[in-house]
């Protein structure tokens, strides 16, 4: 007889949620560092590398803004 793990399920969810919500703050923790060398750019005279930082920076909020809304299926 063959049995279904229901629990298995529920835990691949939990398991997806969490790393979801890992890889935000993961991605927080990188947006703050790429604006912080953003303007440590800026005072060396940088000024194209602290804008292509910045965009990075701001391509990584979009990220978020998705994982965010893949939380909510949750």
């Amino acid at each position: 007889m063959h049995h279904h793990d229901h629990n298995h399920a529920h835990s691949m969810n939990e398991r997806i949620e969490k790393i979801i919500t890992h890889w935000i703050k993961h991605n927080d923790d990188h947006i703050k560092n790429y604006k912080d060398w953003s303007d440590k750019a800026s005072q060396e005279n940088l000024s194209e590398v602290a804008d292509l930082l910045n965009e990075v920076a701001d391509m990584s909020l979009i990220i978020n803004e998705k994982l965010n809304k893949a939380l909510t299926f949750f």
